[in-house]
């Protein structure tokens, strides 16, 4: 299944992807602007369908800790990024070292794993991920977050 959603991701073009953001939304719970790129939006999706998003993320820009019900596949097309992985351990959550991920790159965050990102580039971080349809999209979201995230949000903006 990762395979073949990577194979989708691979034929988005850049310009394509900055241009179904014009249509987006703004995710208020995750703090991100988002937009469906596949199937598009004259296509209404299936039920159960995996649609591919764009996000777009400034300089320094987090997307907030969330995690959901199955697995999720990121595609870095411009930029770079730090991600935070993190398992649920009784009431806290244990966050492991962030991982660099740069453009043209992907990974895949397994179900239920918490997830946050950073775009620690110079420039707009753009990137596709995987996910249910608007309708079905379901997430666990919490306020723990990662070591360094907390540092910077007691250190104030950047």
């Amino acid at each position: 299944m990762t395979e073949s959603i990577l194979a989708h991701m691979h034929q988005v073009p850049l310009c394509a992807a900055k241009e179904s953001l014009r249509h987006g939304t703004q995710d208020h719970k995750l703090n991100v602007h988002i937009a469906m790129v596949f199937p598009a939006a004259r296509e209404p999706p299936l039920e159960n369908q995996i649609c591919i998003y764009v996000a777009q993320l400034a300089t320094s820009d987090v997307i907030l800790p969330h995690a959901h019900g199955e697995p999720q596949t990121y595609l870095i097309l411009s930029g770079t990024i730090l991600l935070f992985l993190g398992n649920p351990c009784g009431d806290s959550i244990d966050w492991q070292d962030p991982i660099t991920i740069s453009s043209g790159k992907s990974y895949t965050i397994q179900a239920t794993v918490f997830h946050a990102i950073l775009n620690t580039g110079d420039d707009n971080a753009v990137l596709l991920f995987s996910d249910r349809p608007q309708s079905e999209r379901r997430a666990t979201y919490t306020t723990n977050l990662p070591p360094l995230l907390a540092a910077r949000a007691r250190l104030g903006p950047q």
